[in-house]
């Protein structure tokens, strides 16, 4: 990208770390669901600069144009009359990515001009075109309307998703770490390949729940276990007492703890804090 002088436009690129965006549970808040699978849990601890930017975030998210990923800044377009910092950029799209498991095309990423002045932001897509973009949101849709959740209670529509999750796919241990396979961290590595790792095991939780009317958001954190401790994503769940549970579908299922018995394992769900 050259600017009008002819040179070269530098930029910097932001990877998220999984590890600093814990949520903050608000028990006198009643919903943060939306049928089409997502929540604004974390957008509502925004600050209004940082809700104005998600805006801007949100519209270019949904124009489904691989092609045409920058989102230009004035310092008219907001409030306060200045440019956004990158911290408040940076919080606006996290809200927007863990918020929304739909946008399964939206990569942790985002490009933004060395001088720091938040100017612009340049988001990363997973597919290469609008077509390879449309192909791939079909696959998802007729995957997921061919799930049944129709439990009687919250508890019984819960189990039905975890278990699907469980019994339909597997932990891709391959694209553990890896930046090759973007799939296998959304809902399209579980609905349309069956395979994908702890975020895509809680991104499409939190889908299917949303969905389903039962508000579930993710979380980010670190993973423990006897080999040691690496990043990890859960969620935290809304059940009908109106308290929070964690859940953890990825360390539900028999494959992750060494074992293909095909059982489904109840280890990590609905637990409390201890």
């Amino acid at each position: 990208m050259k600017t009008k002088s002819g040179m070269m436009a530098l930029v910097v690129v932001l990877a998220l770390a999984l590890t600093v965006f814990l949520p903050v549970i608000d028990d006198t808040d009643d919903s943060y669901g939306a049928e089409d699978g997502s929540s604004d849990f974390y957008y509502s601890q925004l600050s209004s600069m940082e809700k104005e930017v998600y805006a801007k975030i949100l519209t270019k998210a949904e124009s489904l144009d691989p092609s045409d990923l920058k989102i230009e800044f004035e310092e008219s377009d907001f409030t306060l009359d200045r440019y956004p910092t990158l911290e408040e950029c940076t919080k606006a799209f996290r809200a927007l990515y863990y918020g929304h498991p739909e946008f399964f095309w939206l990569i942790n990423t985002f490009a933004y001009p060395e001088s720091g002045i938040m100017e612009s932001m340049t988001l990363s897509f997973s597919a290469d075109n609008a077509a390879e973009l449309a192909e791939q949101k079909a696959a998802v849709n007729a995957a997921v309307s061919k799930i049944t959740v129709d439990g009687e209670f919250t508890y019984d529509k819960v189990k039905q998703i975890h278990n699907w999750i469980v019994e339909n796919c597997r932990y891709d241990t391959e694209a553990v770490g890896s930046k090759e396979c973007p799939e296998a961290h959304n809902i399209y590595g579980i609905f349309v390949d069956k395979a994908a790792v702890c975020e895509g095991y809680a991104r499409a939780f939190m889908y299917l729940c949303q969905k389903n009317g039962i508000d579930c958001i993710v979380s980010i954190g670190q993973g423990v276990s006897d080999d040691g401790s690496e990043n990890h994503m859960w969620n935290y769940i809304q059940m009908e007492d109106d308290v929070w549970y964690c859940m953890d579908v990825t360390w539900d299922d028999p494959l992750v703890n060494g074992s293909d018995s095909g059982e489904v394992y109840y280890s990590y769900f609905l637990k409390g804090t201890d």
